[in-house]
């Protein structure tokens, strides 16, 4: 069984995390974020928003769980460029496999293999994959306090936030 949230405008989603997390994002993103991104010739405001959503929007259909779910995969379509899986997502995998060796772990996508530490630092390397993540439920709401919490201090400090990977690699 699946459950679709069609949006007719993602800062409507911004507004409630501006809310939650007592910030003030929107300006950030409408104006600021642009002039810090090193590829705004392909990016948008828009993007900005609907990448750094992404935990938010998970740990919100976590805590409404409409499904009683015991794992959450958060996908959208840049994790399926390159082709769909088939029979994906496999239940009896997840259940059997991942969520005893994950426990409360969050999974990402890997991208790209790490060649030396310096990638770590390097803003221009994307190690893992924004479209994709999975865990439980404590996984999810751990992945959301950090996310956030790393996101707001480096907006203090005036970074590029605007893409998430640039966050997701410093976890």
């Amino acid at each position: 069984t699946t459950k679709y949230y069609i949006l007719n405008s993602i800062w409507k989603v911004m507004i409630e995390a501006e809310l939650e997390r007592n910030q003030s994002y929107m300006f950030e993103y409408l104006k600021k974020q642009r002039l810090l991104d090193e590829e705004k010739a392909i990016h948008n405001h828009n993007l900005y928003a609907l990448w750094n959503l992404k935990s938010f929007i998970a740990n919100k259909i976590v805590e409404e769980n409409p499904f009683n779910s015991e794992f959450f995969i958060y996908t959208d379509s840049g994790a399926w460029r390159l082709g769909v899986f088939e029979e994906w997502p496999n239940e009896k995998f997840i259940m059997n496999e991942l969520v005893p060796i994950l426990k409360d772990r969050i999974l990402f996508g890997q991208i790209k293999n790490m060649t030396s530490y310096d990638d770590l630092y390097n803003r221009k390397i994307d190690l893992i994959e924004g479209g994709f993540f999975a865990g439980n439920a404590q996984s999810i709401r751990n992945f959301y306090t950090k996310f956030y919490n790393l996101h707001d201090a480096y907006l203090k400090m005036n970074n590029f936030i605007g893409k998430d990977q640039t966050i997701l690699k410093k976890l």
